[in-house]
């Protein structure tokens, strides 16, 4: 079965929904449920990383069929438990699409330091919680890479209009 090459972020959200998952949606994702129009193909998750969030992502991978997808032998190697309790990124192969799963971002903030900077949203059957915009922007410019600079001046771009319209 050929796997989508396009995240579909309603069927991770509903799968996520039913295994309890906890994380926060950060990235291109993110950035495009704030208004972005620059797209992208996966979607990224700091995840919680306690005992039993790693049981309920663990179940998640195993629903989607995860596998590691930056394997050049192509062994479709599935996560081991162990792997989700790590602060490493986990770059998969779903059946839902590319699902990259994040212990913790580039400097150090994992799913506890970032969830109060965070917003609940409804997505299909099941809720995200999705980095909030100032945080969002604040990682990108860190982070600093072209595709990324992109986004921050939509954003900010975005907030200005936003703003404007509320005065």
């Amino acid at each position: 079965m050929q796997r989508p090459n396009v995240a579909d972020l309603a069927a991770v959200a509903t799968a996520l929904g039913r295994h309890g998952c906890r994380g926060v949606l950060i990235g291109g994702a993110a950035a495009v449920l704030h208004g972005s129009t620059l797209g992208t193909s996966d979607v990224d998750f700091v995840r919680a990383r306690s005992a039993d969030d790693c049981d309920r992502w663990f179940a998640f991978c195993q629903e989607a069929e995860a596998w590691f997808r930056r394997d050049l032998a192509r062994r479709r190697l599935p996560p081991q438990r162990s792997h989700l309790a790590g602060r490493g990124t986990l770059l998969l192969s779903t059946l839902y699409g590319p699902v990259d799963l994040l212990g913790e971002l580039h400097d150090g903030r994992g799913f506890d330091e970032l969830v109060d900077h965070s917003l609940p949203l409804s997505l299909g059957d099941g809720a995200l919680r999705v980095l909030d915009v100032d945080t969002l922007i604040a990682v990108k410019a860190d982070v600093g890479r072209p595709k990324d600079k992109l986004v921050v001046a939509e954003l900010l771009a975005l907030k200005a209009d936003d703003a404007r319209l509320r005065s």
